[in-house]
């Protein structure tokens, strides 16, 4: 066998294998967007799904016989309680 021959196929073999190693790189990366799209997307689902209480925690509750707070300008009906 001529030594000339064996190698005169290398070239045309080495782009196939390029070629491959690509695909294979492109596959590689759309695979790792993919799962970690949808691993997101689990996450968002998971995270909407939690329910809070109507309405806002009050700080403190004043009702009518109690000392005005200390705020400068409190202007509110003073015949029922208030949370503020």
């Amino acid at each position: 066998m001529n030594r000339m021959s064996r190698f005169a196929s290398l070239p045309s073999s080495r782009g196939t294998n390029l070629r491959s190693m690509k695909r294979g790189i492109v596959a590689l990366a759309t695979t790792v967007l993919v799962s970690g799209g949808l691993g997101l997307a689990a996450l968002g689902v998971a995270a909407g799904t939690a329910q809070a209480q109507p309405g806002f925690a009050p700080l403190a509750t004043w009702c009518p016989g109690q000392s005005v707070p200390g705020y400068p300008a409190v202007v509110w009906d003073m015949n029922v309680c208030h949370d503020y």
